[in-house]
């Protein structure tokens, strides 16, 4: 398989949300590996986020971005997701109002897929339904420092800001916490509207690129400053190199990735004019 380069030198990968889909992104990265380091190229993989939950193989992703970090330092960035932060304040190690009540949040949304696979790698046979403490004994030691210290808020790079939920075009996502990062969709909802009603996007000079917005069509949302990539792992994983917007998608059962057009969305219009309220 052939390396791609689809610009002459530093290009910036982004990957979406993975959810355990550890073949498509290995599949993924075999296309863009190693990362040019030296002779003037400055390659980097932007992770936006949501790397466990729904398949169970999460676990073997954070050994993929633990590993790629080991080898590649910052020019590897791992963005926050929402699911990170569920399994972490599940289970203590942020502070949460009701840890139980989100350890029952995190389980419906994908956390017992997640601990499937780690009694797998611990070799227990019969898991039933663990505890929060049982699950935080199972979870290696080396995952949890990476979720406690290497993921990023956000990330920005020239005219490109990358976050896992979404931020105010306008305002420095340093403005921010890590919460309301993860969690917005109302920059989504926001640009949906414009969509429909065949607007322009109103900020300049920034390419605002999330993922987390998934909305069950399989297709990334486009807009020339906007680029909602979630195209809902583990059934698909789209990966982009932000300057070229090129693009490929892996897939289950396919060793080759596939070419994949980023077309820009467009909408039926509809009634009413579209605002944008910055997030809690």
């Amino acid at each position: 398989m052939s390396k791609w380069r689809p610009s002459k030198l530093n290009c910036l990968y982004v990957i979406p949300d993975i959810h355990g889909a550890d073949v498509l992104l290995e599949n993924a990265l075999k296309r863009i590996l190693p990362l040019r380091k030296s002779d003037g190229g400055k390659d980097k993989i932007i992770f936006l986020g949501d790397y466990f939950d729904r398949g169970k193989d999460g676990h073997k992703v954070l050994d993929r971005l633990i590993g790629l970090k080991k080898k590649y330092g910052d020019k590897v960035i791992c963005i926050c997701g929402n699911h990170e932060l569920m399994l972490l304040e599940s289970l203590g190690f942020i502070d949460c109002a009701s840890p139980s009540a989100m350890y029952d949040m995190w389980m419906d949304n994908g956390g017992r897929n997640t601990l499937a696979g780690y009694c797998e790698r611990a070799g227990i046979r019969d898991a039933g339904d663990l505890s929060a403490g049982r699950a935080k004994d199972i979870i290696p030691k080396e995952h949890i420092e990476f979720l406690m210290n290497s993921l990023d808020g956000s990330y920005q790079e020239e005219e490109f800001v990358f976050v896992h939920g979404g931020c105010n075009p306008d305002d420095s996502p340093a403005n921010y916490d890590i919460q309301s990062l993860a969690w917005d969709r109302s920059l989504f909802r926001f640009v949906m509207a414009l969509i429909k009603q065949n607007e322009p996007i109103p900020w300049e000079n920034k390419v605002v690129i999330c993922g987390h917005n998934t909305n069950g069509t399989g297709l990334p949302v486009i807009k020339d400053k906007y680029m909602m990539l979630d195209c809902g792992a583990p059934e698909r994983l789209l990966v982009v190199e932000a300057r070229s917007r090129e693009a490929f998608m892996s897939l289950p059962n396919k060793t080759r990735l596939v070419k994949f057009e980023l077309k820009e969305t467009v909408m039926a219009k509809s009634k009413g004019k579209p605002s944008f309220r910055r997030v809690q």
